[in-house]
Formats: C-alpha cells, sequence, structure tokens
C-alpha cells in the first residue's frame, strides 16, 4: 500500500496506525510505503510509533518509487518489518 502521509481527513500517519494495530481486519502485515514531501525530522518524529516498511520523499521517480515498492513487497514475504524506513529519512 502506498499512503500519502498528508491526506486530508485521515492522514497518512492515523492510516498506517489503524492497519497496524488491527483496525483493518486481515491487513497488519501489509507493506506500506509512505510517500511525503514532509521534513526528515518531522516525519522521523512522527514514524516512531508507526512501523511503516518504506518512507519515499516527494518528489520522487518511478524508478524511485518502484525500488521501494519492491523493497517493501520482499520483506513482507519474509514476515520481516524494516528500520529502513527511518533511516532513510536520516
Amino acid at each position: 500500500m502506498v499512503l500519502d502521509l498528508s491526506m486530508p481527513v485521515m492522514d497518512g500517519y492515523a492510516t498506517a496506525e489503524a492497519i497496524r494495530v488491527g483496525r483493518v481486519p486481515g491487513l497488519a502485515t501489509l507493506p506500506i510505503v509512505v510517500y511525503t514531501a514532509e521534513s526528515a525530522r518531522a516525519a522521523r518524529a512522527k514514524l516512531e510509533r508507526v512501523e511503516v516498511d518504506e518512507v519515499v520523499g516527494k518528489p520522487c521517480s518511478q524508478v524511485e518509487m518502484a525500488a521501494a515498492l519492491c523493497r517493501a513487497y520482499e520483506r513482507g514475504r519474509r514476515g520481516k518489518a524494516s528500520d529502513s524506513a527511518a533511516a532513510a529519512l536520516a
């Protein structure tokens, strides 16, 4: 799933958190790629409470997004969450 962190009504952080804690049945382990124009500092602070698989900054190329989706998918297949999302913002 690709989530824009700046969505109206329910932002990407709240959406990812709802998925991870099981408020959306059957999707708790769904790979999540977040897409953001926020500063690295702001995104890092908010992502500490939500586990996502990849972070992609705006703007990005199709190649960058495809690579992030592939990495998230592979992690999901292995059943492992990644700390690379937070590291990508460092």
